[in-house]
């Protein structure tokens, strides 16, 4: 899952608490997945669905599309190379 996590800029010892929470593969997914939603316009009131894993450097990006009626849908999966950068 991902947290999000809100602090001043100039607030130098919090983000040091917090910077351990940082995980760059979470980053990663999480960017992916609202890049999928913005493209189709997605929002909490449109069918859209959208998951990703990495596993070996590949990023995985599984996305769906509902009809309204939910009687069709479009699936489907691609994966990329992702170099996560190492902490």
């Amino acid at each position: 899952g991902a947290l999000g996590v809100e602090v001043r800029a100039k607030d130098q010892d919090i983000l040091d608490l917090v910077g351990v929470l940082h995980d760059p593969e979470t980053l990663l997914r999480c960017i992916a997945e609202r890049a999928f939603l913005r493209h189709l316009e997605g929002g909490c009131s449109v069918p859209v669905a959208v998951h990703t894993a990495m596993k070996d450097g590949q990023l995985y990006l599984t996305g769906g599309v509902w009809s309204l009626d939910g009687s069709d849908s479009i699936q489907e999966t691609m994966q990329a190379t992702i170099h996560v950068p190492a902490q």
